[in-house]
């Protein structure tokens, strides 16, 4: 509401609602970057529901005169990325071991 010099009060056009799947992406896409450095094997499954909702999210708001196509797409691509590198490490890691223990059995 916009005040004028005489007092009066000027209504102004309501915002559109975020939408509350794109809240929902950005926030587990974020998830997704954060626990693969602590849990690694949740990170993929964050990722992956991140990837779904976002994809779901950018669509709705595109059809709606909703908000939140750019937090619905950076969720999308921090989804993605955590996923990717989630099993990027998974394989790095199941590498290494697999090499441990190459190197331990063949010691023997």
């Amino acid at each position: 509401m916009e005040e004028k010099k005489d007092n009066t009060v000027e209504p102004t056009a309501a915002k559109p609602p975020t939408n509350g799947k794109a809240i929902a992406a950005l926030v587990l896409g974020i998830a997704s970057l954060v626990f693969l450095f602590i849990f690694l094997f949740i990170s993929p499954i964050l990722g992956i529901i991140g990837i779904v909702i976002g994809s779901q999210a950018r669509r709705e708001t595109a059809a709606a005169p909703e908000t939140g196509r750019t937090m619905a797409t950076a969720g999308f691509v921090c989804s993605i990325v955590g996923t990717a590198l989630s099993v990027l490490f998974v394989i790095i890691a199941v590498i290494i071991g697999a090499a441990i223990v190459g190197s331990l059995a063949g010691g023997l």
